[in-house]
């Protein structure tokens, strides 16, 4: 999450498109716009509230599928399509060390409500369901470059669990 902060004139909350993403091992596409209001708590601490609308397409093969908020894909080949609804809220406090580096913990707790829609996405095979997500991170940032840490949890409706762990490397222009 980054601060929306600044001047009076900058509007309190942010409308972006999250990325499109694409796994193609498991042939998994998708693209997130997200709606987030930061709010400060204090002079180093931001709650953000935040919406967003996914949608997802996973193309199967004849090995079956494990898609990421869905479950188990049918064997038979064929596309399907997914709406999902991310909902929840994030935390971040940023402590400044010096003018150049800084210091990011951000935690996010939320649900995404999946519904299934289009080609073979039928009630039996991959109906609605809801998902429990939660995650915690770390980020460095010493000038242009950052490093990222941070480990995700998620519980669907069906007992489902997925977790993931992730490292970034990135570097602003």
């Amino acid at each position: 999450y980054s601060s929306i902060g600044g001047t009076s004139r900058v509007l309190p909350a942010s409308l972006s498109l999250a990325g499109f993403t694409a796994d193609p091992r498991q042939n998994i596409y998708s693209a997130e716009m997200r709606a987030e209001a930061p709010m400060q708590l204090s002079g180093q601490t931001q709650v953000v509230p935040f919406i967003g609308y996914r949608a997802v397409l996973t193309q199967q093969s004849d090995a079956g599928l494990f898609n990421e908020l869905g479950g188990e894909g049918s064997t038979d080949s064929g596309q399907k399509s997914a709406r999902q609804i991310p909902l929840g809220v994030g935390f971040v406090h940023t402590r400044q060390v010096d003018a150049k580096t800084r210091y990011r913990f951000k935690s996010v707790l939320g649900a995404v409500t999946s519904v299934p829609e289009g080609s073979g996405a039928s009630g039996d095979e991959m109906g609605n369901s809801v998902t429990g997500i939660g995650s915690l991170g770390v980020e460095l940032q010493r000038g242009t470059w950052s490093l990222e840490a941070g480990a995700d949890l998620g519980v669907s409706s069906e007992s489902r669990s997925e977790t993931g762990l992730s490292i970034n490397f990135k570097r602003a222009f």
